[in-house]
């Protein structure tokens, strides 16, 4: 019986705000779990430029390759995305108000969507899931202002981990989770009359000195993968640029030359959305403001088309031929969110 090495699965990070459509600053890595799991099916992960692949010990059976030690039903590979850009939550649709170092968010292959014809199955596409909270092997969980008399820990499967009587008293418990795999765990917290108190969801991590991770990917694997004549899979995580507000602020500067800027004849054309347009100040000095009547979605490569023209009837000249997208580096925020202000002088 002849051995080879293949590929078993990619994962590939994708993104609708960079240029090649591909998620940089982001950097896949094998949890301590994950990386006991793939030793024990002869396989090893490699990172690539669009995320990683596990290669692993193929044994021929037939026509077929297969891995040579079987994968069990709802095996799990889970893999840690760590953040390298800063900036990446300013481009990427998720809640700031919901990130804190203690949470993550959890992109899981769960939805019955059907491979497709290329052996893609979609993790997670649209918006990122609601943040979960990280701890490591030591679980402290509140119970102040309950009136607790049970608390339950369940795995994945919803099997009861174990379940303690807490104290009508306790105001916490720390649940010790030594000994138990890395992964999601449930925290359920029930009254003395069975009613359900509290709920809530926690991943519990090998090691408390790694640092905060910006989700988790995890790849689980059922009876059906892997079962056919498919030499790998591809699994995509897609994530979604966040779509904002745009405001254009022009200083325009008019010292009397011969072609002075007419403010009320000033448009914005050939953009993916309607600007609404304000003037303030008079004389040498204005300020003209054009704000996007809704949202645009934020992308790196510019949208070469958005100008800035003085419009009378059927004429058109252009004052700026191609405006700026909002800088990263440089968007604000207020009350109602995240918005951008492009400052742009025109003498």
């Amino acid at each position: 019986m002849g051995y080879y090495f293949g590929t078993i699965f990619t994962i590939e990070f994708l993104h609708s705000y960079y240029k090649n459509r591909l998620c940089s600053g982001l950097t896949l890595k094998p949890t301590e779990e994950c990386q006991r799991v793939l030793q024990q099916h002869r396989m090893f992960f490699k990172e690539t430029p669009r995320g990683g692949l596990v290669v692993g010990e193929l044994k021929k059976e037939g026509d077929s390759l297969k891995p040579s030690v079987k994968i069990k039903e709802d095996t799990s590979f889970v893999f840690r995305v760590l953040l390298d850009n800063p900036f990446f939550w300013n481009i990427t649709d998720v809640d700031l108000q919901k990130v804190r170092p203690s949470t993550v968010f959890l992109f899981e292959n769960t939805d019955t969507s059907s491979i497709d014809a290329s052996g893609t199955i979609t993790i997670h596409r649209g918006r990122l899931s609601e943040p979960v909270r990280v701890s490591d092997k030591l679980v402290r969980y509140s119970l102040e202002g309950l009136d607790v008399a049970t608390l339950f820990v369940y795995d994945r499967k919803e099997r009861v981990v174990f379940g303690t009587i807490v104290k009508p008293e306790e105001d916490a418990l720390t649940v010790d989770m030594t000994g138990h795999p890395e992964g999601l765990y449930r925290i359920k917290a029930y009254s003395s009359s069975g009613a359900m108190l509290k709920d809530d969801k926690v991943f519990v991590t090998s090691s408390a000195t790694e640092p905060t991770p910006f989700g988790f990917v995890v790849v689980r694997f059922t009876p059906s993968i892997l079962s056919d004549d498919r030499a790998e899979y591809t699994f995509r995580v897609e994530f979604s640029s966040r779509e904002i507000n745009w405001t254009y602020r022009i200083n325009l500067k008019n010292s009397g030359g011969l072609h002075p800027i007419d403010v009320s004849k000033l448009k914005i054309v050939r953009a993916p959305v309607r600007f609404s347009k304000r003037v303030s100040g008079t004389g040498a000095e204005r300020l003209v403001e054009f704000t996007s009547e809704s949202p645009i979605e934020l992308k790196e490569e510019p949208y070469r088309d958005i100008k800035l023209v003085e419009q009378e009837g059927d004429r058109e000249e252009v004052i700026i031929k191609n405006l700026p997208n909002p800088d990263i580096h440089r968007l604000e925020k207020d009350e109602r969110g995240l918005k951008s202000i492009i400052y742009l002088t025109i003498k």
